[in-house]
């Protein structure tokens, strides 16, 4: 509820940008973007606090695999949804969208350390 019509149109920006951008190849221009889009609604949050929590988070995360585990094209998707229920004004809507989005990439983790534990488990032995 708390985002402007300029929040959404640079959502839509750069949600539009990041379409552009779903080749392997360019994958940390769109890594990039993606932070900037889902900095957008952070933002309206209003805590500056909160705010370097999150950009704290959010470097300590990009050290790991997980951002490359789902593919532009897909995490694309996924925001497309998220904007369809943006742009609806549906909260609930927007509420699911990003539960799935976060989600998918914890479970695309997650699938990757017990890839890497059975990996490691039968190199020891």
């Amino acid at each position: 509820p708390l985002l402007t019509k300029d929040d959404i149109a640079e959502m839509e920006d750069l949600c539009h940008q990041m379409g552009k951008l779903t080749h392997v190849r360019v994958r940390d221009k769109y890594l990039l973007l993606n932070r900037q889009f889902h900095f957008v609604p952070f933002r309206r949050v209003g805590s500056g606090r909160l705010l370097r929590m999150l950009d704290g988070l959010w470097d300590a995360a990009e050290r790991y695999p997980a951002a490359s585990l789902v593919s532009s094209a897909d995490s694309h998707q996924e925001h497309l949804q998220v904007m369809d229920a943006v742009r609806a004004h549906n909260v609930e809507a927007v509420i699911q969208a990003t539960d799935r989005h976060r989600v998918r990439s914890l479970s695309a983790l997650e699938e990757r350390e017990r890839s890497c534990n059975r990996e490691f488990s039968g190199a020891v032995r």
